[in-house]
């Protein structure tokens, strides 16, 4: 019996060996293979303490893992039940790529230097549009801009064979630049040896008149006009005024304090 006991003790204390190995690597705590080999019975454990230790051993162990699986942060899976939740590194299955925190700023700031390109180039592109200059200063030119156009398309579309030159000079008065010189020499080469032969008069009329653009350094406006002319001529065979409405597109120049016709073309009316 005393060899027996001594061998019991040994694998005791082998036992307990083994629980503390398992404590120390948190896994679960086997007994000694020595004890499976001689089929030491439970009664013989139970009488020198082994079953307590072991048992407490186990209990132990077992405490230790459900902490250690209490530390774990649970995440609802797809079905709504409480899972641990994993910590994917980078480069593993299912974890977000190692850029996508450092670089989604990428597309928005791509996008905003595209729309700052695009509105820099509108602003350049747009210098001949009338809204090109400050609201206050087309406000300001507006009304003179507007005034000079209309009585200007009036003064050179109007003339009378029985004083010509009287409104070749008027209407030349209105013009500047290289178009003063077309006005005059289509004035004499066209309307003055036609205007006497036939007691040709006409009286330009203008109705309405607006801005289509302005340059960039607010000193050429293009005005749209629109009107009618009235005309006589003794081939009609009646006084009664023929009256025939037009448009035109005039290209006033600022010259001094003045408002002057830099050109001007008829546009066709609907």
């Amino acid at each position: 019996m005393t060899d027996e006991s001594e061998q019991v003790t040994e694998r005791t204390q082998a036992a307990a060996r083994a629980a503390r190995r398992a404590r120390r690597i948190g896994g679960r705590s086997t007994p000694d293979t020595a004890l499976q080999d001689t089929g030491a019975t439970d009664t013989a454990l139970q009488d020198t303490g082994v079953a307590g230790t072991a048992g407490a051993t186990t209990a132990a162990s077992g405490r230790e893992s459900q902490a250690a699986t209490a530390a774990v942060p649970l995440r609802k899976a797809a079905g709504g039940e409480p899972v641990p939740a994993t910590t994917a590194t980078p480069g593993t299955p299912g974890a977000p790529p190692a850029w996508s925190g450092r670089r989604a700023w990428l597309p928005a700031f791509v996008l905003a230097i595209v729309c700052l390109g695009l509105l820099g180039w509108g602003v350049y592109d747009s210098h001949g549009v009338w809204w090109a200059k400050s609201s206050s200063s087309v406000a300001d030119e507006r009304g003179p801009v507007l005034a000079a156009a209309k009585s200007c398309m009036a003064a050179m579309n109007t003339y009378d064979y029985r004083k010509l030159a009287e409104s070749e000079a008027t209407g030349a008065a209105c013009t500047t630049g290289t178009f003063s010189g077309q006005y005059k020499q289509a004035f004499e080469k066209l309307i003055k040896p036609q205007a006497a032969k036939v007691q040709f008069t006409q009286t330009a009329q203008i109705n309405n008149a607006g801005i289509e653009s302005v340059s960039g350094d607010g000193q050429q406006w293009v005005v749209l006009v629109y009107g009618q002319l009235s005309t006589t001529n003794s081939q009609t065979g009646t006084k009664a005024p023929t009256l025939t409405p037009f448009s035109a597109r005039v290209t006033m120049q600022h010259v001094g304090d003045k408002w002057l016709v830099a050109n001007y073309q008829y546009a066709p009316t609907s």
